[in-house]
């Protein structure tokens, strides 16, 4: 399998997953879904190509960068390690691993950059993708979500097709609504138990 450069510069992120490894493992077989829930990529194209690869145009809140490239994806066939390689921009390579822990799955994402040159250095730093962090807690919500409410008939479809077709502004969006609707319920609820134990 081949590797991100050794040489490059990189940044990484992890996290405990209380989820088993073959679990984790099965959702780097779908790369489509595993990019679509980073909650700071908007995505203007992401397909599957005929040779397996994917074609990717996103807006990336993190950094306010545009990247437009084509994907190479490289699958451990032990199922342990995803690697994606990118064809532009200064981001070579993102490397998703997996480790057995106590309590479930470790996952540890690491990403490779080109090293700029000191004229571009600026440029380069400005360019690094600051989405690690919230992509492996937003990773961590899915994952352990889908263990806890998976039964649910629908829970899948929502979690895996309708939730990560939407944009990061549209999600909050939707957010906002419903907690604001669950807020009026329960506001509804109280007023009718006094409405009830008083005997309005």
């Amino acid at each position: 399998m081949e590797a991100a450069d050794e040489n490059a510069d990189s940044a990484w992120a992890s996290v405990d997953l209380a989820v088993a490894p073959q679990t984790v493992s099965a959702l780097l077989d779908d790369p489509i879904l595993l990019l679509r829930l980073n909650p700071c990529l908007e995505f203007r194209c992401l397909e599957r190509l005929p040779d397996g690869g994917l074609k990717f145009d996103a807006h990336n809140e993190s950094n306010a960068c545009r990247l437009e490239t084509d994907v190479r994806v490289l699958r451990d066939p032990g199922g342990a390690e995803l690697t994606l390689l990118y064809s532009r921009g200064i981001k070579r390579a993102t490397r998703l691993r997996l480790e057995p822990v106590p309590a479930g799955t470790r996952l540890s994402i690491t990403e490779s950059y080109a090293t700029p040159d000191a004229q571009d250095a600026a440029h380069g730093l400005a360019a690094v993708d600051r989405s690690l962090v919230p992509w492996t807690a937003a990773l961590r919500r899915h994952l352990e979500r889908s263990a806890r409410h998976g039964w649910i008939p629908g829970y899948r479809w929502w979690s895996t097709r309708f939730w990560p077709s939407m944009t990061p502004g549209q999600r909050r969006v939707t957010w906002l609504i419903t907690w604001t609707t669950a807020v009026e319920f329960l506001v509804f609820l109280a007023v009718l138990a006094v409405y009830v134990s008083t005997g309005m």
